[in-house]
């Protein structure tokens, strides 16, 4: 079963956080009209999200800018250090903020002229905990460290511990609560981020390897070796 076939088994439970009330208002609309998802909260700030008594969202839809503390990469880690994982939908277009939101745990961004049907994609696509990291985005996080030293996004660093410590798919799956189809998409990833870095991971053990090396201990995560060795 794909990804997709699976989240159509079930509603996806959205939480709009921005602080223009037309902003929400117009996204209540426009998700409205698919039956696959849910507004359940629509609030102004990261607080009034901490508050929100309803039932938990799977996704939380958040501006980037606030004009409430938390904001920017801060508002980002705070949610996602909550469990939730969070789509950026801002008007933020200067590659540097953007990549702080990402590093800070954010699952991708969208611009706000998106229209409905690419914002309903792309939330389906971080409830299954896939990062929407494009080819010029890897390429933008490879320029900033330096060829050779690939960096990677908060969700698919999470990934890469595992590859460390030997755990195959199945295992990262388990150990991450998404799909094997997920934990594929993202070990792509990560290879497309080695290959713009000028790097080749074309096979498990090398991207295994290049995953201890990130750390001068030699791993790159604190995973107990009791599951590790599962």
């Amino acid at each position: 079963m794909t990804d997709i076939e699976g989240c159509r088994r079930r509603v996806i439970r959205v939480a709009v956080v921005d602080d223009h009330s037309l902003v929400r208002q117009g996204l209540q609309v426009t998700l409205h009209d698919f039956d696959d998802i849910e507004v359940v909260a629509s609030v102004s700030n990261v607080s009034a999200l901490d508050g929100h008594t309803g039932a938990a969202p799977d996704v939380v839809v958040l501006d980037l800018h606030l004009s409430e503390e938390p904001s920017g990469p801060r508002a980002v880690r705070h949610v996602c250090d909550s469990g939730l994982p969070v789509l950026l939908l801002t008007a933020e277009t200067e590659p540097t903020a953007l990549l702080a939101a990402i590093d800070a745990g954010a699952l991708g961004f969208l611009g706000k002229s998106i229209d409905g049907a690419a914002l309903r994609a792309a939330i389906r696509a971080v409830a299954t905990g896939e990062c929407l990291l494009t080819p010029a985005l890897a390429a933008r996080m490879r320029k900033r460290q330096g060829v050779g030293r690939p960096e990677f996004p908060r969700a698919l660093l999470e990934v890469l511990e595992l590859v460390a410590y030997g755990l195959d798919n199945q295992a990262i799956a388990r150990r991450r609560s998404v799909s094997v189809s997920t934990v594929k998409k993202q070990i792509r990833q990560i290879r497309d981020v080695y290959t713009s870095a000028g790097l080749k991971v074309s096979d498990r053990l090398s991207l295994q390897n290049a995953a201890r090396e990130l750390s001068p201990t030699g791993s790159v995560g604190h995973v107990p070796v009791a599951f590790a060795a599962r």
